[in-house]
């Protein structure tokens, strides 16, 4: 159970309070009430709210979520009816356990889009995570896994999907796309994701890619490494290519990152390439870390095609992008601790737990 929250702060203004109020109605108001009662005490949307910010704010039980209303009741009075106070942990256990799981995930990826829709989010990441002590030994359940889209430029995460219990991330993403809007965005994906499916699936939703290129795609990878590695040589001679490189520090170590992304009309013919939608551009990335006292120390560099043509790459964020995907082969994200259930929108926490709305 989380510790305590901070005390709420002077209420909103009442225009700010009719905001929230509408976005919370418009939204979740379509639920249906499982509850048979002909007058509940307390409004689903109620609930429902509370329950989401108190997550947001770091409550990871419902003892934890009952507590945040209480401390923060002065302020949920400015947007919530609360007809009878805040509910019990009890109420919210037993009302949360009863509502479609299917529609509130609906209701609550509509939310977020709408708080969102003012963001210009170019850059969307979707990786798998493994929830940490999900496993149920006894009912021998294997561990909670979920594939998230995550928005590096506002540190936000736009929409989880479930993994079913026997299957893997590729059956995953494509339902996982299919609750974004990617429409002039740049999707990456780790080695796992970077199938012709998804690939099209992208180009069809409106949107870019870059996909790590690793073993899994057997031929094409041999080539483009093969290619890579010849360009070294020949220190990129003859080549018409684009170059970045990034310095960053974090995790105990400085690394530098070099990306040198190659149109695909400077490759030799590659194997298969015809498959792949809209393929435009080849990109190899080299990193070193220096960690204090150690040597200075090379990863090993890593491939990755993508629809971008090396002219396009945005200012930033898709060559860090694919560079962090090469190197690590998958998203190395200073702020992926995401909750399973909601998601952990760390844009919004800060107004959640003080009471505050921007």
């Amino acid at each position: 159970m989380s510790k305590g929250f901070a005390p709420s702060v002077a209420s909103a203004p009442s225009a700010t309070a009719q905001k929230l109020r509408q976005s919370f109605i418009e939204r979740f108001e379509a639920l249906e009430d499982p509850r048979v009662k002909r007058q509940p005490e307390h409004l689903l949307v109620d609930i429902v709210a509370i329950a989401i910010l108190a997550v947001l704010s770091g409550a990871n039980d419902m003892v934890a979520v009952a507590t945040y209303g209480k401390a923060k009741q002065s302020w949920l009075e400015t947007f919530l009816a609360l007809p009878n106070g805040i509910p019990s942990h009890d109420t919210f256990s037993r009302v949360l356990a009863l509502v479609d799981p299917q529609q509130l995930q609906e209701s609550f990826l509509s939310w977020v889009q709408q708080l969102t829709e003012q963001l210009e989010i170019n850059l969307i990441h979707l990786d798998g995570k493994t929830a940490r002590g999900s496993y149920d030994r006894e009912r021998s359940l294997r561990a909670l896994q979920t594939v998230s889209a995550w928005a590096s430029e506002h540190h936000l995460v736009l929409a989880q999907h479930r993994v079913e219990s026997t299957s893997n991330e590729i059956t995953a993403i494509p339902e996982l796309l299919n609750l974004l809007d990617l429409d002039g965005a740049i999707i990456t994906l780790d080695a796992m994701g970077t199938q012709r499916e998804s690939a099209a699936q992208i180009r069809e939703q409106g949107g870019d890619y870059i996909l790590a290129l690793k073993g899994n795609q057997g031929t094409l990878h041999h080539a483009v490494k093969t290619f890579f590695q010849e360009a070294e040589r020949t220190q990129w001679a003859t080549l018409d290519y684009s170059y970045s490189s990034t310095t960053e520090a974090g995790h105990h170590r400085i690394e530098h990152r070099q990306v040198w992304a190659v149109p695909l009309s400077q490759v030799p013919e590659l194997p298969t390439h015809q498959t792949w939608s809209g393929l435009a551009t080849v990109v190899m990335v080299s990193a070193t870390a220096n960690c204090g006292t150690r040597r200075p120390m090379r990863c090993a560099s890593t491939s990755a095609v993508c629809q971008l043509r090396p002219v396009c790459w945005p200012k930033r964020s898709a060559p860090i992008g694919a560079s962090k995907i090469a190197c690590t082969g998958c998203w190395m994200s200073p702020f992926g601790k995401t909750r399973v259930g909601f998601a952990a929108v760390m844009v919004l926490k800060t107004w959640a737990s003080y009471g505050v709305w921007p």
